[in-house]
């Protein structure tokens, strides 16, 4: 841990290790509840995890800025590569693997303290920044444009697709009659097909002994390696990831985020979500859902349950559809809100070069790409 900036009250540290990340924990937490996001795999430990697993051999840092000894932001940062060849600096973390995030200090100054993180990347061996699946409207990353924009900073920034978020301020009987007629219909005939094969049951897990945490995860992930998942080997099980989300899991539990939640049909479980409940607001970041059953979409009938589960219990106060908004996620009719890209040259001659790299030959393949998606994004959620 080493000190690169120092201005009045803000200096700006440098973690080069997970043991600085680990030693530092209470204060990494500390900021993580002070800062807007959510998800609680931003918290130390669970980064740890994420860059043990995904990013071992990567070069990692995190850059620190501090008041007073308090810490008011974080950005973590691990080596990566755009299209495979492009070196850049990327965040922790993947859109169904939360591993990290740039934390901010909801109350502090965002100027200054932005100011001092941006001279400090000037100062790193960054030559390309390149930030992806970002809440482009978030007012973290809304004041990060800002600081890039006084400093001059060359920056490229490309809304991409769109997120979900639905507050939760109403009651479940209000909220579901507030829906589409259509709407309602398609998921009322959608269930009946469902209970025409045995009962429809929804068991929520929200409290757990240590020692059924790993069972029913394991339940859970096995209706998503019965999916399109197991057979393309993109499940957790064929992807051999059970033990990293085993630990994940099992500290989520034990600070009370972890949820659980299982669809049956009859005795056999259909359908189940993999999420978290932080600071009010619930995530599923992994759902499963069993193709014998598609008949009846036992993933939208999962989570009309969800829903209707966190308006009646009073915990909740927003669904986040975490990552790009589905097909099937948009049938709750959630606040659409841009996700994106943000790459940045923070130093001057080789960063514009790679910028310039990247919006000639990298950009418009992207595009295409995107153009080439429309309507087949979604379907993965049942």
């Amino acid at each position: 841990m080493r000190t690169i900036i120092s201005r009045r009250r803000l200096k700006c540290i440098v973690l080069s290790s997970l043991g600085d990340i680990r030693n530092n924990e209470r204060h990494w937490d500390d900021l993580w509840k002070r800062c807007e996001t959510v998800p609680p795999t931003a918290r130390a430990e669970l980064l740890a995890q994420w860059v043990e697993q995904f990013a071992p051999t990567e070069d990692f840092q995190a850059l620190i800025v501090e008041e007073d000894g308090k810490w008011v932001a974080a950005l973590p940062l691990i080596h990566t590569k755009v299209r495979y060849i492009l070196h850049a600096g990327g965040l922790c973390g993947g859109t169904w693997t939360p591993g990290g995030a740039f934390l901010l200090d909801a109350g502090a100054d965002a100027d200054s303290i932005l100011d001092v993180l941006v001279d400090a990347l000037k100062k790193s061996n960054r030559q390309l920044l390149w930030f992806k699946e970002v809440a482009l409207d978030a007012p973290r990353w809304k004041s990060f444009q800002r600081a890039m924009d006084r400093a001059g900073i060359a920056m490229d920034v490309d809304a991409e697709a769109t997120g979900g978020y639905l507050e939760i301020n109403r009651d479940w009987d209000e909220y579901y009659r507030s829906l589409s007629r259509d709407n309602r219909k398609t998921i009322e005939r959608r269930a009946r097909r469902l209970a025409e094969k045995g009962d429809i049951g929804f068991h929520a897990h929200a409290r757990f002994d240590p020692a059924d945490v790993e069972p029913l995860l394991r339940k859970g992930l096995a209706i998503e390696d019965r999916s399109w998942k197991g057979e393309s080997g993109n499940s957790v099980f064929q992807r051999k990831e059970f033990p990293f989300l085993l630990n994940q899991a099992r500290k989520m539990a034990e600070w009370g985020y972890l949820r659980l939640f299982f669809l049956h049909v009859g005795e056999e479980p259909a359908a189940f979500v993999y999420g978290f409940l932080a600071k009010g607001v619930f995530s599923g970041c992994k759902i499963g859902y069993d193709p014998a059953y598609s008949f009846g979409s036992p993933g939208i009938i999962l989570y009309r349950y969800i829903l209707e589960h966190l308006h009646r219990s009073g915990e909740c106060r927003a669904f986040d559809c975490f990552g790009k908004l589905t097909e099937a996620l948009s049938t709750w009719r959630p606040r659409s809100f841009p996700l994106g890209r943000i790459a940045l040259a923070p130093r001057r001659l080789f960063g514009r070069f790679a910028l310039y790299s990247y919006r000639r030959f990298f950009r418009n393949d992207e595009d295409d790409r995107r153009a080439d998606a429309v309507g087949t994004e979604g379907f993965d959620r049942g």
